[in-house]
């Protein structure tokens, strides 16, 4: 039997390069009243020339503090679900379980996957993660990007993200 669906208490971002584009109104956890995280500013794609176009990226999302009512034990699988808005050409970069601030398992992440639904009940992402390890730093970390076939100057918009176990 699964966990009921669980929201992040911690939600906080990071980035590798100055250009990586931020994430504004993450401290909105559960995004009340259609206020959901979006980024301060568009991702482009501009083609310049087929072997030189710009294409842009989000911060990193770590999403953690899962406060589950009970941790199935064995854990059999981890579902997550992201309610976005990708508003047509936004794809993902990074979509990652993470544990004590480091990313773990496989990177769940599809260029053209406009599906917001990952993992499942027999799937555990490439981990051995046991129920001893579920604690405040489990959680996962997203990134999305510019889609790298369509040139396009739009916003990715996040209403929710939630994380079961079975």
């Amino acid at each position: 039997m699964p966990t009921l669906w669980t929201t992040p208490t911690t939600m906080t971002q990071y980035k590798e390069y100055e250009n990586h584009i931020d994430w504004t109104n993450i401290s909105a956890v559960s995004f009340p009243d259609n206020n959901a995280a979006r980024t301060v500013k568009p991702l482009l794609h501009i083609a310049v020339s087929r072997d030189n176009n710009i294409k842009m990226k989000t911060a990193y999302l770590q999403c953690t503090g899962f406060n589950f009512t009970f941790v199935p034990n064995p854990i059999s699988g981890i579902e997550l679900k992201v309610e976005i808005n990708r508003t047509g050409r936004i794809t993902d970069s990074l979509v990652q379980l993470t544990l004590n601030d480091e990313p773990v398992g496989e990177n769940y992440a599809e260029l053209n996957r406009f599906v917001s639904v990952y993992g499942g009940e027999t799937d555990l992402w490439g981990t051995s993660l046991t129920s001893e390890l579920i604690n405040s730093t489990f959680g996962v970390v997203l990134r999305y990007q510019s889609h790298p076939y369509f040139p396009h100057n739009c916003s990715p918009y996040i209403e929710s993200v939630q994380l079961r176990l079975w």
